[in-house]
């Protein structure tokens, strides 16, 4: 969906209202908006699945970017945490 929000797999994506989720997508790529809030009532806690490459905090002033490692390093490096991540 990252790539193609309008006929990207969803896979296992924890979201109930795709149909939202993939409306905000596209409003980023064509409108000229600077967020969007997707998801007003998930849980602090959110499966590792859902994340790309890394995580963005923001507040009304910046943003912060945390890179995470790939999915090869994590397995090779990390494979315990890795493991009890995608259970």
């Amino acid at each position: 969906m990252a790539e193609d929000p309008e006929r990207g797999a969803i896979r296992d994506l924890p979201y109930s209202n795709i149909g939202h989720v993939r409306q905000c997508l596209v409003d980023l790529r064509t409108k000229t908006v600077h967020a969007k809030m997707v998801n007003r009532i998930q849980p602090a806690s959110f499966p590792y699945r859902t994340i790309k490459s890394g995580i963005f905090v923001g507040n009304g002033e910046r943003f912060l970017y945390f890179p995470l490692p790939s999915q090869e390093d994590l397995r090779a490096k990390h494979y315990r945490w890795w493991r009890s991540a995608n259970i």
